[in-house]
């Protein structure tokens, strides 16, 4: 079966920064859910795998799931850092992330490009609810960058979720 590729307005440079943000603050409900908690095995193999700490959130709009899965990650491995990043970079999480967190997160204040991160940024690079918006020839790039670079890479989209429960997900957005 063939991939048909649809955009979300949020992708567009000339979106409005605040309406951007607005969205991509939504995925923090799962901040108050475990609905991404299986993925932090993988996540802890991966480091343990690309030999190091520290994970590079690509595509991190208003943070995701971090804010959660950060104290997991730690509770297994203590050293680990978290480094926040996007093309567009919300503003409004910069300045609101949480005092136990500002000494091992980080968050870019530049924007990144997840085609073209740059190589100071080393680490596992992560995407939440974010890869599916890259085209094939993206996908393929970022795949290839971060091989290249011997960076592991972890993907968690809301398709890791039974059908049955993802309008919960959409309900949870909006409560």
């Amino acid at each position: 079966m063939k991939r048909v590729h649809w955009f979300e307005f949020m992708d567009f440079k000339w979106f409005p920064n605040f309406l951007r943000d607005i969205i991509t603050d939504t995925i923090k409900v799962s901040d108050k859910n475990p609905m991404f908690d299986r993925i932090v095995p993988v996540i802890v193999n991966a480091l343990d795998q690309s030999k190091t700490n520290t994970v590079v959130d690509l595509c991190s709009g208003g943070g995701g799931p971090w804010f959660r899965l950060f104290n997991l990650i730690k509770a297994e491995k203590p050293d680990f850092e978290l480094v926040l990043t996007d093309l567009y970079p919300n503003k409004k999480t910069i300045d609101s992330i949480p005092a136990e967190f500002k000494e091992k997160v980080e968050y870019i204040t530049e924007p990144v490009d997840a085609t073209d991160v740059p190589a100071s940024l080393k680490g596992v690079r992560t995407f939440f609810g974010s890869f599916h918006h890259m085209r094939p020839q993206q996908a393929k790039q970022i795949l290839e960058c971060a091989a290249k670079e011997n960076n592991g890479i972890v993907v968690g989209e809301a398709a890791m979720f039974p059908r049955e429960k993802a309008w919960l997900i959409l309900i949870l957005q909006i409560v």
